[in-house]
């Protein structure tokens, strides 16, 4: 008791009697997450002194783990405003589909940050492994192939089996390619001409690169269109029998004076219509050589002495 009095005389003023039989010092008012008084004496500690509390980063923010986050949340790399849990939602702005670093919503068409959709495989057409941009896992897409791939040989085209975009294979079928051959990747028919070799035989390609019927003997041609006849030669205008091609020799009834179109024939005697005998005229299927009235010269030409002048 001796020492309790002579302390009294306010050697440790300020300290109840308990409190210095006890030897603790009066503990201040907690501070922050993890702040305690560090002073031996009686002042109170003020609030976050002594340690560091948890962060509260913005939505958006970067971030690795909840519990930096305002909102407990960390998804996407971000800190988000719910769990985001919810199949094909995404909080980037990498990944969703309003490009907004923080907000759930949905995953943007073709991915799958989350891992939430199965590829089911092209050949049945279902889930493809990534989501809608809806908030779904996405169906193989409209004209992904399923099933047979596209060919064509010897006229006749196989179309590529496809999905619908709606979860089915749709069988393509095959096609004939009439007047047209295949094209040169061997995939599909010809739709359009513009040499003769892109059509089947028995047609030609016209001034409009459409493949279209040879045209029969007699009927009008233009010996600029390769391949128009059926006869192969297309003669003074019409698709002749024969090449035709001797001096005095046609294929038109007008030049021959009688017959028919697309016969190859003598011109009309003492005619010379394509001017071949140089002053003279046609003489049954030749030139005449000399003359003896001016019948036998062509227009312009006088018969002199046997000769067309």
């Amino acid at each position: 008791m001796g020492l309790l009095a002579a302390a009294g005389c306010g050697l440790i003023s300020g300290l109840s009697d308990y409190e210095r039989i006890d030897g603790d010092a009066p503990r201040g008012t907690p501070g922050g997450l993890g702040g305690t008084s560090t002073s031996g004496g009686g002042q109170e500690g003020t609030a976050g002194q002594g340690g560091t509390g948890g962060a509260s980063l913005a939505l958006g923010s970067p971030c690795s783990i909840p519990t930096q986050c305002g909102s407990g949340f960390c998804v996407d790399g971000v800190c988000c405003d719910t769990a985001c849990t919810t199949t094909c939602q995404a909080c980037s702005a990498a990944t969703n589909d309003i490009g907004v670093d923080g907000t759930c919503t949905n995953t943007a068409p073709g991915l799958d940050p989350h891992a939430d959709c199965e590829d089911k495989g092209s050949l049945g057409c279902k889930k493809d492994g990534t989501c809608d941009g809806a908030g779904a896992c996405r169906l193989y897409l409209a004209g992904t192939p399923c099933g047979a791939l596209a060919s064509c040989q010897g006229g006749e085209a196989i179309h590529p089996d496809q999905c619908d975009g709606y979860g089915e294979c749709v069988i393509g079928g095959a096609q004939l390619c009439g007047s047209y051959r295949c094209d040169a990747q061997g995939r599909a028919c010809r739709a359009s001409c513009t040499t003769l070799a892109d059509c089947t035989a028995g047609a030609y390609c016209n001034a409009i690169n459409e493949c279209i019927p040879q045209k029969l003997q007699g009927q009008p041609c233009s010996a600029a269109v390769g391949g128009e006849c059926a006869t192969g030669h297309c003669v003074d205008g019409v698709c002749c029998n024969e090449p035709c091609g001797e001096a005095c020799r046609t294929c038109s009834a007008a030049k021959k004076g009688s017959g028919l179109n697309g016969t190859c024939g003598n011109v009309l005697t003492d005619t010379d219509p394509d001017a071949e005998c140089l002053n003279y005229t046609c003489n049954t299927g030749a030139c005449h050589t000399t003359c003896s009235s001016n019948s036998q010269c062509d227009d312009g030409a006088t018969c002199i002495g046997s000769r067309c002048e």
